[in-house]
C-alpha cells in the first residue's frame, strides 16, 4: 500500500486549505482541512478510499453515525457519494483519490442554504437514526396509505398482526380488514409541508424538540403549512395525552409522536405552542398503492378492468395487470385448476381442482392491501353478458381462448349497444405469435370483422400469421386439445395487451406480438362484415 499512500499525499497537497499531510503504519493517510482532522484509508483495492474525520461532535451532511478507530482517536466516516452513483472499478487509483478528495473539499466548502439541501437529501437516514430503540413506539410497524399528497387531514391507526399499525383515513378499503384487531385512541394528523425552507432533520446531540415542532405547525418564522391546516389546528379542541404527526417534505413522509404534558383540553395550536412534553420520532413507511408503482414510473388507473377468462393467458395478464398500476379487477371464468396448468398458470401445484377465479383472486390480495377483486365462478355467454353492465366495468378483456365464444359474444355486446371498451386477446397455433385487438368504437369495426373476407364470407382469424395448425397437440384424453407454449409465450402476449391498454388512441386497433417484436397496425374494418357493417 505503500505506492498508494504516498499518491494521496502528493494529491492532498496540492490543495493549499489541506494541511499537516502524515502517513501512518496502517495504510492511512493523514491530514488537516479547514480546522478539522481527516484520514483516507485503503481498504479493498480498486475501491474509492474511506473518507474519515476525527469525531469531534461536529455535524454535518453525508456524516456517518459509523466510528472508526485509527492510531486511537475516534474517527467518523463520512458517506460522499449517493449509492450507485459512481462506478468504483472503472478508475485508476489517482481518479478515485481525486474524487474523493474533490468531494470532501466541496462538501466542507457549502454555503448554509446548500447544507440545509444536502440534509433533506438524507433527511430519512437521520431521521431513523433518531428514533429511540427503547421507547414503547419502537417495535410498531407503522405503514402510511395516503389518497392525496398535497392535502392536511386526520388519518386513524389500524392495528394489524405482528406490531403493524396502518395509517389511512377512516373507512379507506382494505382487502385484509377483517385482520384489523381495533383502532388505536391516538389521532393521527397528516401535515404535507408547503416549504422546506431550513428545515433539518434531528441530528447526533441535536434531538428535534418542541421548538422545532411549534415552529413547523405554529408558523413563528415562516409558513411551513397550508392555510387550511392552520386554522384546523387554531380552532380545534384536543384532549388527549397524545397525538401522532405524519409530515411530508418534499417527496418523504416521516412521522413523530408527540407527547403533551397532560390531557387537559385546549386548543391544539396552544398544546403545540406550550404544552409539549416529548417528541418521538418513529419509523414509518409510505405503503400505499400510489406511492409504491410511482416508485417504478407506473400511472396508476381507478378503472375498473373485467377479464372474461382465467385460463393461462388470462391469469399471467391479470396478475401482471396489478404490477402495471390497475388495482381494481373482476374475474370471469367457471374453470377449475388441473394439474396440467402448472407450468403455465399462475396459480400453484396444489390448487388441483380448486375454482381458478378464487385461487387467483386469493393470490392477487396478498401483493397488496389495496387491491380489489371481484371472483366470479361463471361463463359468461349471451345468456347473461349484462352482468358486465351491472359490473360498472370501465375496460373488458377477453382472454378466452375460444374464437367461437368471443364471436357470439361480440354479436350480443354490439346489438346490446355496450359501449364499453373491448381488447380481445389470444395466441396463435405456432405458440409464439399473438394479439391484441381494441375494439373502442363499433362504428369503426368489430371482432367479427376479422373473420369475414372482401365479399362477406366466413374465413379464419385474418389477422393470423399461422395457417391454423399446430405443429405439435397435446390431446388430453377426453376430445380436448392444448397447443404447446409456455411462458415466454404468455410473457410476450401479456406484455402486447398491456402495451394496448396503455395506448390512449380512442380508435379500434390492432397490436401483436410477431418476429420478436410488438407492432401496433389500424384495425382491419370491413364493411362486409355481417355484425357491424352492411347487413344482409
Amino acid at each position: 500500500m505503500a505506492n498508494i499512500t504516498e499518491l494521496a499525499k502528493s494529491i492532498l497537497a496540492e490543495h493549499t486549505e489541506i494541511s499537516n499531510i502524515l502517513t501512518n503504519e496502517k495504510d492511512s493517510v493523514l491530514f488537516r482541512l479547514n480546522g478539522s482532522e481527516y484520514a483516507l484509508y485503503f481498504f479493498e483495492k480498486n475501491s474509492f478510499p474511506t473518507v474519515c474525520i476525527i469525531d469531534n461532535h461536529k455535524n454535518y451532511p453525508h456524516f456517518s453515525p459509523k466510528r472508526a478507530t485509527i492510531d486511537g482517536k475516534e474517527y467518523q466516516i463520512l458517506c460522499l457519494f449517493e449509492e450507485g452513483t459512481l462506478i468504483e472499478y472503472i478508475h485508476t487509483d489517482e481518479e478515485r483519490i481525486r474524487i474523493c478528495v474533490d468531494r470532501l473539499i466541496e462538501l466542507t466548502s457549502l454555503s448554509n442554504k446548500e447544507v440545509v439541501l444536502e440534509y433533506q437529501k438524507e433527511f430519512l437516514f437521520y431521521w431513523a437514526n433518531a428514533c429511540t430503540p427503547n421507547s414503547k413506539f419502537a417495535k410498531k410497524r407503522y405503514q402510511i396509505y395516503l389518497d392525496d399528497v398535497n392535502r392536511f387531514g386526520w388519518l386513524e391507526q389500524q392495528h394489524y398482526p405482528r406490531d403493524v399499525i396502518r395509517i389511512a383515513k377512516p373507512g379507506k378499503f382494505f382487502n385484509d380488514s377483517k385482520d384489523c384487531s381495533r383502532v388505536s385512541e391516538i389521532p393521527v394528523l397528516f401535515l404535507p409541508l408547503i416549504s422546506s425552507k431550513d428545515i433539518i432533520p434531528p441530528l447526533p446531540g441535536e434531538p428535534w424538540d418542541s421548538k422545532q415542532i411549534n415552529r413547523l405547525v405554529n408558523g413563528l418564522e415562516h409558513q411551513y403549512i397550508s392555510a387550511e391546516a392552520y386554522r384546523e389546528i387554531s380552532n380545534i379542541s384536543y384532549s388527549k395525552k397524545e397525538i401522532m404527526l405524519v409530515f411530508r417534505l418534499n417527496d418523504i413522509v416521516f412521522s413523530c409522536i408527540i407527547v403533551f404534558r397532560n390531557a387537559g383540553t385546549a386548543k391544539l395550536s396552544i398544546k403545540f405552542e406550550s404544552q409539549i412534553q416529548d417528541v418521538i420520532p418513529v419509523i414509518s413507511n409510505r405503503c400505499d398503492y400510489l406511492y409504491l408503482n410511482e416508485q417504478i414510473g407506473n400511472t396508476v388507473s381507478d378503472k375498473q378492468i373485467t377479464v372474461v377468462g382465467a385460463g393461462s393467458l388470462g391469469s399471467y395478464i391479470i396478475s401482471e395487470l396489478i404490477y402495471a398500476g390497475f388495482r381494481k379487477i373482476t374475474i370471469i371464468d367457471d374453470d377449475s385448476f388441473q394439474y396440467e396448468n402448472t407450468f403455465r398458470h399462475k396459480n400453484r401445484y396444489f390448487s388441483n381442482g380448486l375454482p381458478k377465479v378464487d385461487l387467483l383472486k386469493i393470490e392477487l390480495q396478498h401483493i397488496h392491501p389495496e387491491i380489489e377483486i371481484i371472483a366470479i365462478k361463471e361463463a359468461l355467454s349471451a345468456d347473461n353478458v349484462d352482468r358486465l353492465r351491472v359490473l360498472s366495468s370501465d375496460i373488458i378483456v377477453f382472454t378466452v381462448g375460444s374464437s367461437d365464444l368471443q364471436l357470439k359474444l361480440n354479436r350480443v355486446l354490439y346489438n346490446k349497444d355496450i359501449k364499453i371498451p373491448i381488447y380481445h386477446a389470444w395466441l396463435e397455433s405456432d405458440g409464439q405469435t399473438s394479439h391484441v385487438v381494441a375494439i373502442r368504437n363499433y362504428h369503426q369495426g368489430c371482432f367479427e370483422c376479422l373473420f369475414t373476407d372482401n365479399d362477406g364470407n366466413y374465413v379464419n382469424n385474418t389477422l393470423n400469421v399461422t395457417n391454423g395448425q399446430s405443429k405439435i397437440i397435446i390431446r388430453n384424453g377426453c376430445g380436448g386439445t392444448r397447443v404447446p407454449y409456455g411462458n415466454m409465450t404468455l410473457l410476450t402476449a401479456t406484455a402486447t395487451l398491456i402495451t394496448a391498454l396503455k395506448d390512449s388512441d380512442d380508435k379500434n386497433f390492432v397490436y401483436s406480438f410477431c418476429d420478436n417484436r410488438i407492432l401496433k397496425n389500424d384495425f382491419p374494418q370491413n364493411m362486409r362484415c355481417k355484425c357491424c357493417g352492411v347487413q344482409e
